[in-house]
């Protein structure tokens, strides 16, 4: 058996975190991951802010994993060479 991560709580507000959680997809229910800043947690949810700004919240109910993971790495400037 699978043994997943569970350790994102609402001390870790303000840090970077991973979170899969299921979604409805045409009555199946399919995993997905939302990676970005932990904004609010509480009993009930978790709000993660992607880097695009989109906020997405997740029904703890439906939490399948979650983990902190380190910053993201500073964006590369288009053209210039690797």
């Amino acid at each position: 058996m699978t043994r997943y991560r569970d350790e994102v709580t609402p001390e870790h507000v303000g840090n970077r975190v991973t979170v899969r959680h299921l979604v409805d997809d045409d009555g199946r229910e399919v995993p997905t991951d939302v990676v970005g800043e932990l904004v609010s947690a509480d009993a009930m949810t978790f709000t993660v802010r992607r880097r695009s700004g989109e906020e997405v919240v997740v029904d703890r109910a439906r939490l399948v994993a979650s983990k902190l993971i380190p910053a993201a790495p500073p964006r590369r400037r288009p053209g210039r060479p690797t």
